[in-house]
């Protein structure tokens, strides 16, 4: 397939931020601007906590997907690196805790599933039910850990702000771009800047304490820890993980250039592993293994966290679209090749990894913070192009016959 011309427009691109908020309409606007009125109305009489220099309980807010959660680990890391001693909890969702799993970096993990971010399969009704559930649960926990100072690394609507005030948490720091910004005591506006998502949390940490700021250098990946075997034992090396889902269904390859990449790449492959979760990405990973040389598949489905962080650490490489899969394999270093559309800025959503190699076919309209019924950005990236690009990165070949 050849890629569309590079001036060709599918959408019309929206702007990355409205008025200072990370939202795609006027409408989103507007919604906001009046909650901004009520949230002034409610703030007043507030009065900021002092900040203290060496706090003893921290609660880090970011309740959104896994990805975000794993994007966020560099903020924790340098918060468990400034205050060793310090209790620190993390406020996010049922999946994002998920990416949690491997990590030894926080104290104990509170869930709350907004019903606005909640991918489930279940009614809004249920979702919104869920939510209460949730909210009171957690507003029980907060009032019995009397944390100091939240953080809310979630730059988007929905923000924590609202449920942090409520908690009654006298220092409340976080991005003003989700709205809601007069319910926080340290209000940070978020600003376009020429580096990763996961750098972001450094400018919260500096309003907060801006003594690190000097001391305090570039946030560094965290490496999940890695425990024993198990029943997710390592395939024999080299191996190259395949993961062809994406959080969002318009962010995927066709099945039909991963069938045409597999048949290009046939001959020279390693073993490579093809990974997924759920009916639909089992069954499309069952029909990519069959379509490999004998011998040279393996399939790793619907598995744990922790074993899905297993094999990633010991993979030659990883071949992905848009998802926690990139980001996984950037705690990592691994060399990876990612398809990512261009609905958001690569630099900024892309993985925090000088080993990646992100493939999007060339259009006019990105980034357009939308998608479109085309998605020409990611379905116009050719099968040769993605094996270029892992001959590139991943030097890896087929083990030579017995």
């Amino acid at each position: 397939m050849t890629a569309p011309p590079a001036a060709t427009v599918y959408a019309p691109p929206r702007p990355l931020m409205r008025h200072g908020y990370l939202v795609r309409s006027n409408k989103a606007v507007a919604f906001l601007w009046t909650a901004e009125l009520l949230s002034r109305l409610l703030a007043v009489g507030d009065r900021a906590g002092a900040v203290p220099a060496r706090p003893q309980r921290i609660l880090l807010a970011n309740w959104a997907h896994i990805g975000d959660v794993l994007t966020g680990l560099p903020t924790l890391g340098a918060l468990r690196a400034a205050f060793p001693d310090a209790v620190i909890d993390v406020l996010t969702s049922r999946a994002g805790g998920i990416a949690l799993e491997s990590c030894r970096l926080h104290d104990a993990v509170h869930t709350v599933d907004h019903f606005l971010l909640n991918r489930s399969a279940a009614s809004r009704a249920a979702r919104l039910h869920t939510y209460l559930d949730d909210r009171r649960r957690f507003l029980r926990a907060a009032a019995a850990a009397r944390y100091e100072v939240a953080i809310d690394l979630y730059p988007y609507f929905p923000p924590a702000a609202p449920l942090l005030r409520q908690a009654g948490i006298a220092v409340r720091c976080g991005f003003t771009s989700g709205g809601f910004g007069p319910l926080l005591t340290h209000p940070v506006a978020w600003r376009p800047q020429d580096k990763p998502i996961g750098q972001y949390g450094r400018d919260l940490i500096v309003a907060l304490w801006p003594a690190l700021g000097p001391a305090l250098p570039p946030l560094l990946r965290y490496r999940p820890a890695i425990g024993g075997a198990a029943d997710g034992a390592r395939p024999p090396a080299p191996y190259v993980v395949i993961h062809t889902g994406s959080g969002a269904a318009y962010r995927e390859w066709p099945e039909q250039h991963w069938h045409d990449l597999i048949a290009l790449w046939r001959e020279e492959a390693p073993l490579l592993v093809f990974c997924g979760t759920g009916p639909a990405e089992g069954a499309r990973a069952r029909r990519l293994a069959a379509g490999t040389a004998a011998g040279r598949a393996m399939l790793f489905l619907d598995r744990s966290w922790a074993d899905f962080t297993r094999l990633m650490a010991g993979a030659a490489g990883v071949v992905c679209l848009e998802s926690a899969a990139a980001h996984l394999a950037a705690t990592f270093a691994l060399p990876t090749v990612a398809i990512y559309s261009g609905t958001n800025g690569h630099r900024l959503w892309g993985p925090d990894n000088p080993g990646a190699r992100l493939l999007s076919a060339p259009t006019g309209c990105a980034p357009c913070h939308r998608g479109c019924a085309a998605m020409a950005c990611v379905r116009g990236v050719t099968p040769a192009e993605v094996l270029d690009a892992i001959r590139a990165v991943m030097p890896v070949a087929a083990p030579a016959a017995g």
